[in-house]
Formats: structure tokens, C-alpha cells, sequence
């Protein structure tokens, strides 16, 4: 008895050693635990991807037709590729807290649909869309960068206004009235991991 339980002790020291180390240096991990790189492509999912959530993907979901960056419902659907483009680092590692574009690669073609910040007059809601603000004619638009941050067991993104901010904003969820999950700022941190996959 005193075996089995002096084992579980070591067995769980070694679990909270393994998620120290991983949480004390800068490296930042795919589920496969893989460094994250500017060379690669991955799916953005919520920690708890699998049982009723999707991967982060861009839509219509708007009630004026723009196009959202949204948390999908279906639980069989890991989003679409992002690449992370390390704006301040030569490395092609992508560390914590380094200063990220995201975009969309939806094509072996490498066509680069660059998230971009677009204010909601009806919801009040700065939420994310794809592009830059010459395909915003007439709304506010905001272009900026992006860290990840450890959160918990998993990663967090925020959004800086540019390179040199200390102020960043976490990026969550907002619920719009047609039940659609679109990412904005200013809303509790969803926690996430990073999948690698493949373009189409």
C-alpha cells in the first residue's frame, strides 16, 4: 500500500515538473509538442476541442454580410490553416510573447487572408475579419499584432495595437444575436492550443 501510494506521488511530481519546465521557457508547443514556427501551418482550437467545440475559422457571420473570424460549433471540425509570422525575431521559432501577424492560408497557392479588426456599430464589438481596411470602406478598422501567452494549461492570444504597446487586449468570444461564436477583443481570454495541419 505504501508502495502504490509513494509511486502516485512520484507520478504526479513528475506530471508538475514536466508542466513547470514547459511553462518556464519561452517555447511555445503544438499538441504534439512541437515548437511553433513561422515554416508551418496549424489549426487555432479551444482547450477543450473535441467534445463540443470546433477550430477557429472565417465565415459570413455578420448580420451586415461581413466576413467573422469564428469559433466553429461542430466538433469534427479543426478550422482553417493560420500561418504565424514572427515580426520581430529572424528565428522561424516562435517563442512567448513574440510579436505575431495571423493570417489565413487557404491554399497551396499561398493566398494570405491576414486577420484585421473590424468595429461592430450595432453590437458595439471590435471583432475580427479578414483583409485590411481598404476592404472596409466606411467602418473603423484597426490593423495590429499579435503574442501568445501561456494561460493555465493552455495559450491565450492578444492583440496589440503595434509593436511597441504595452497594452494588449485578450481575444475571446463574443455570442453574437444569431448565436454565432465571433472573435473580438475585450472579452475573457479563450484559452487555446495550436494543431499542425496541412493546406488544401
Amino acid at each position: 500500500m505504501a508502495t502504490n501510494s509513494a509511486l502516485l506521488i512520484v507520478f504526479f511530481l513528475c506530471i508538475t515538473l514536466t508542466i513547470e519546465l514547459k511553462f518556464s521557457t519561452g517555447a511555445l508547443l503544438d499538441i504534439d509538442g512541437n515548437h511553433l514556427n513561422a515554416a508551418s501551418y496549424y489549426n487555432i482550437l479551444p482547450l477543450d476541442w473535441g467534445k463540443s467545440l470546433g477550430g477557429i475559422s472565417v465565415r459570413v457571420a455578420a448580420p451586415d454580410g461581413t466576413l467573422s473570424v469564428v469559433l466553429e460549433w461542430s466538433k469534427t471540425f479543426a478550422g482553417l490553416p493560420v500561418s504565424f509570422s514572427n515580426v520581430t525575431a529572424s528565428s522561424k521559432v516562435i517563442e512567448r510573447d513574440d510579436v505575431v501577424m495571423i493570417s489565413f492560408v487557404l491554399t497551396k497557392n499561398k493566398n494570405i487572408f491576414p486577420w484585421v479588426l473590424v468595429y461592430d456599430e450595432l453590437a458595439k464589438v471590435w471583432f475580427f475579419s479578414t483583409g485590411s481596411p481598404i476592404d472596409y470602406p466606411g467602418r473603423q478598422v484597426k490593423n495590429g499584432i499579435f503574442r501568445i501567452s501561456y494561460a493555465n494549461l493552455g495559450y491565450k492570444l492578444v492583440f496589440c495595437g503595434d509593436v511597441n504597446t504595452s497594452t494588449c487586449k485578450d481575444i475571446g468570444i463574443y455570442i453574437d444575436s444569431a448565436g454565432n461564436s465571433r472573435i473580438a477583443i475585450d472579452r475573457p481570454a479563450m484559452l487555446v492550443k495550436f494543431k499542425k495541419t496541412r493546406l488544401f
